[in-house]
This record gives structure tokens, C-alpha cells and sequence, in this order.
């Protein structure tokens, strides 16, 4: 291969590995942004009347974290945290989501070049297609917001982001460490982050990331842990017994792959590094992982609802939503226990050129609830 087209295809995949963001990110931002001395990791600030507070346990819980701060990937990383409350997101603290009910948890990893105010009004989106589903349970989505604004060559930002995700996997899995006992958890990724919730897996199975581990309480009881990954940045290895997250299928109860052959941007992905590299899992699928562990695998080619393009918000406007739900809040594990579960109509695939948001967004809010939060957290 000529040096030029070399090049050429190596562009392609850097931008596309934007995950079709940019421009979605250009939108007009509807945030509402207290003044600095507002200190949004306090919980102290910005907090609203108790009457305003829906009753615990009768409402869904929206939860926003963020490591976008000094001191995420710490031993005991410093991570803010908001809870979505009456229209505007309220301070909050992780003593309150650890002490909060075993409700079944996602969490939402959004993928490379999404801004804050973006990952939390996109995070917004899944939660409204979720609540579509009609679950017959209260359920807790959390919203994990890590630095992937874009920064310099593209080149260069692309290789730092995936390394990125591998080093954030960290402090998302000592905060999947503290939620409730007994809540079931599953890791709903995109892009680089399913690259992220892999890393999360491996170190939650006593696996090690980037050198470090995951000091864990040996007394505590194993809760269901899931993997759900879109299109996912990865090595197709990586789940091999011998490869990067090799201890991820062992530890999870189930790792769902949802990966797309006729991905555009993925199906260059060999090119990330140098020529010949290591195929996407998020676009030939995972290999290798074989042995007493393979049947924890299950993956799906979704081309032909996802069409080519390396857009998250088509896994949430085709046939293949249903699926997403079900594994993220563990109906499966509801309907094994008569419980009635309405029956889920897909919508109708995003026409080409909406790329704004889901459909289904209320018009009277369109970019989700109020985000009261100081900038660059």
C-alpha cells in the first residue's frame, strides 16, 4: 500500500473514531452554568427543597459522574457527582448512590469528542429511549463522563484516547465497586468506551490495567455483572485468555457483542497503530475466547439495522434496541420471574440527515434536564 493511501485511510478512521459527535456537539448548548465559586463536587450547593424530591424507590434514577477532575484515576479516585432531581441536576455525593437501593444499574460510557454538557445531555437520550421500553421495575442509569474532548493532531488524539480509556477503566471500576449491594450491574459502551467497560470487567475479575489492580472486599458477594458493547474500538483479541481484558469473560455473568460488518470507520481500524494491526471487535467480532467461559459470549452482527455509519444513537433507533434493553436492566432475569413486561416497538430508523438527537425527546425539553454544573469538569 502506497504511502499516500496509507494516509488517506488512516484519516478516515481517526475522524470517524469521532463517533459522529462533532457536529452533534456543534449544536447550540441549552446548559444553564452556575458561577465558578459554586463548587459542584461539595454537594453543599445547588441543592433543591425536599418536597421536590421524588419519593426513593418509586422513580427511575438518573445519576451523572464525572472524571473530568483532578484526581480521577487516584487510588481512591475524586470523582463528581450529580443526581438528576425535579428538572435540574443536584449535587450529590457517593456516600448517597452507595447507600441508595439495589436497584438494577447501567452505566452509559460514551465514546471520543464528546464534551461534558454533550456526555450529559447524550446520556439523557439513552435514558429517555430506556424509560420508552416501559420497564416494569425502577431501574438506575448512570451517566460516566470521562475526558474525551478533542485535542491536537488527530492522529495523536485518536492513540491517546485509546489509551485513555484503558487507564479510565479504573476509577470507573472502584465506583462499580461501591454501588449498592446486590444491585446488578451492566456496562452499556460505545466506541472506546466499551473499550473502557472492558478494562472495568478485567479489573473487577482480579485482572490488572495498566499496571495497576483493584483493591476489592474478598467478603462481599459477587453481584451480576454484564457487558453490552456497540461497535467497540477494541482488539478483536482482547477477551482472549491470554489478551489485554482476559479476565472479563470470566468474571461477567454474560458479555453482549453488538458489532457492525459493514462499519465504515471500524473496518480501518487495523490501521490505528501501524499497517496490519489487530481487527475491531466492534467490527469482525471478538476471536479466541473460547473454552469453559465461551458461552458467556453472545454476539450479534447488527449491520443491517445499523447501516455503515459510526453513529451511537443508531443502536437506539433500529430493531436491535429491544435487545440493548433487556440486557442492560436484566429483564430477562424479570420475565424469568413472571413479571409482565410490555411489549417494546423499535422506532423507526434516524432519517440520513438527523443527526441531532433521538426522536423521541420531548419537545418541551429537548436536550434533557437543566445542567447546573461549573464548565470544564
Amino acid at each position: 500500500m502506497c504511502k499516500a493511501a496509507f494516509r488517506f485511510l488512516l484519516c478516515l478512521l481517526l475522524v470517524g473514531l469521532a463517533d459522529a459527535t462533532q457536529a452533534i456537539a456543534a449544536q447550540p448548548s441549552q446548559s444553564v452554568v452556575p458561577p465558578p465559586e459554586a463548587d459542584a463536587t461539595s454537594g453543599d450547593e445547588l441543592r433543591l427543597p425536599a418536597e421536590n424530591v421524588p419519593a426513593t424507590g418509586s422513580e427511575n434514577e438518573v445519576w451523572l459522574v464525572s472524571a473530568r477532575t483532578r484526581g480521577a484515576c487516584a487510588d481512591q479516585p475524586r470523582l463528581a457527582y450529580w443526581r438528576y432531581e425535579a428538572g435540574v441536576w443536584v449535587p450529590a455525593s457517593l456516600e448517597e448512590l452507595a447507600s441508595g437501593l439495589p436497584l438494577p444499574t447501567c452505566v452509559w460510557t460514551h465514546g471520543n469528542w464528546v464534551s461534558h454538557d454533550r456526555a450529559a445531555t447524550m446520556g439523557w437520550e439513552v435514558y429517555e429511549r430506556f424509560k420508552s421500553c416501559g420497564a416494569p421495575a425502577p431501574f438506575r442509569l448512570i451517566i460516566w463522563s470521562w475526558p474525551t474532548d478533542r485535542s491536537g493532531n488527530i492522529r495523536k488524539d485518536a492513540q491517546t484516547k485509546a489509551v485513555r480509556a484503558d487507564k479510565f477503566a479504573y476509577p470507573l471500576a472502584w465506583l462499580v465497586d461501591k454501588l449498592p449491594m446486590g444491585a446488578p450491574v451492566s456496562l452499556l459502551g460505545f466506541s472506546y468506551g466499551a473499550r473502557l467497560d472492558a478494562g472495568v470487567l478485567h479489573l473487577l475479575g482480579g485482572g490488572s490495567q495498566r499496571g495497576r489492580y483493584l483493591e476489592q472486599d474478598s467478603q462481599a458477594p459477587p453481584r451480576p455483572m454484564r457487558g453490552i458493547f456497540l461497535s467497540a474500538a477494541m482488539d478483536n483479541f482482547a477477551l482472549a485468555p491470554n489478551g489485554q481484558q482476559g479476565f472479563a469473560l470470566p468474571f461477567a455473568q454474560r458479555i453482549v457483542n453488538l458489532y457492525n460488518s459493514r462499519d465504515i470507520v471500524l473496518r480501518f481500524y487495523p490501521l490505528l497503530w501501524r499497517a496490519g494491526g489487530p481487527k475491531a471487535a466492534g467490527h469482525r467480532g471478538f476471536v479466541g475466547y473460547g473454552g469453559p467461559f465461551g458461552e458467556k459470549m453472545s454476539q450479534m452482527n447488527v449491520a443491517n439495522a445499523i447501516g455503515p455509519k459510526h453513529e451511537w444513537h443508531r443502536y437506539f433507533s433500529s430493531s436491535v434496541m429491544s435487545r440493548i434493553v433487556e440486557e442492560a436492566l436484566f429483564l430477562d432475569v424479570l420475565l424469568e420471574s413472571n413479571m409482565s413486561v410490555p411489549p417494546h416497538e423499535p422506532a423507526a430508523d434516524l432519517a440520513e440527515e438527523d443527526t441531532k438527537r433521538p426522536t423521541s425527546l420531548p419537545t418541551e425539553q429537548p436536550t434533557g434536564p437543566t445542567l447546573l454544573f461549573p464548565a470544564g469538569i
